[in-house]
C-alpha cells in the first residue's frame, strides 16, 4: 500500500480545526463548479483525484484547503473581537 499523501493528511487536520473553530470558508473554484464550494467539497476533490492517480492535483487541491482553512483562521482571530461601528 503506498504512503498517504501528506498534503492531504495536512488538509484533513487544517479542515478539522477550522470546522471545530465554525470559520469553514467558502471558495471560488471554476473546475469544480460555477458556485463557491466549501473547503470539505475541495478536500473531497482532492481525495478523488488521489484516488485516480492524478497526485499533482491532488496535492494541488489538498494545498489550497490547508491555504484558505489557515486564513480563515486568521480573519477570525483578527476579528474576534469586532463589534458594531457607529459612525460620528
Amino acid at each position: 500500500m503506498a504512503p498517504e499523501n501528506p498534503a492531504i493528511v495536512a488538509a484533513r487536520q487544517d479542515l478539522a480545526t477550522v470546522r471545530a473553530a465554525g470559520t469553514e470558508w467558502m471558495v471560488l473554484e471554476s473546475e469544480i463548479d460555477e458556485l463557491p464550494v466549501t473547503l470539505g467539497r475541495l478536500l473531497r476533490e482532492a481525495e478523488a483525484a488521489e484516488a485516480v492517480g492524478d497526485s499533482t492535483r491532488a496535492t494541488e487541491l489538498a494545498e489550497k484547503v490547508s491555504r484558505f482553512a489557515r486564513l480563515a483562521l486568521e480573519q477570525a482571530a483578527a476579528q474576534s473581537d469586532a463589534g458594531p461601528y457607529y459612525p460620528q
